[in-house]
């Protein structure tokens, strides 16, 4: 039975190494079979991206469909 699992990340520089380091050890770790990658990308407007604390980033977003080996 496939199983889907979603993966969100800041679409910068600095966030796409742990995003793809996140995805890398969840499958090692759940050992599945990757049977499809779809991407998006959550664009934030240019008026919403300064918050009160920092600065919101786009974000990417990984959708998986998996089997369990």
């Amino acid at each position: 039975m496939q199983k889907v699992k979603i993966f969100m990340g800041s679409a910068t520089s600095d966030g796409l190494p742990e995003l793809e380091k996140s995805i890398d050890e969840w499958v090692a770790k759940e050992k599945v079979e990757i049977k499809n990658i779809s991407s998006s990308v959550r664009l934030i407007p240019a008026g919403e991206r300064a918050s009160l604390t920092s600065e919101i980033a786009d974000q990417l977003i990984v959708c998986l469909t998996y089997e369990s080996k």
